[in-house]
């Protein structure tokens, strides 16, 4: 019976140490700016530390009802922190560019086209 708490114990202790490393992701935010407004709504880009010199970015439309996520992009460079973006107004919507070499990505929300890409 002892043995088997033991067991039990060292694989719950196992398990917290897998789970809790994975959420340190998502809640360790470093930063989050309102880059600018788009039929009412404030399209966000929020910036995550998620290990040593790992970055995740996430850019959101967000407005008083709701929020919509647009793209996800993540960086392993120690750079990661400092990285610049321009916007850039097209015909249909808006481009995000950042300064980092990253696969475009195209998603459309009410009418308006959102692209994110990079530097090539």
């Amino acid at each position: 019976m002892l043995k088997t708490f033991k067991s039990l114990l060292l694989l719950t202790f196992v398990f917290s140490m897998i789970t809790g490393c994975e959420g340190l992701e998502k809640t360790d935010k470093i930063r989050s700016e309102v880059l600018t407004e788009v039929k009412g709504k404030s399209l966000v880009y929020e910036m995550y530390l998620t290990g040593l010199d790992k970055y995740r970015y996430v850019y959101k439309l967000a407005g008083p009802q709701d929020t919509t996520q647009l793209f996800e992009t993540s960086f392993t460079d120690a750079s990661g922190n400092y990285a610049s973006m321009e916007l850039e107004q097209t015909r249909k919507g808006l481009k995000i560019i950042l300064d980092r070499p990253i696969e475009k990505q195209t998603k459309t929300v009410e009418g308006v086209t959102f692209e994110l890409e990079g530097t090539k």
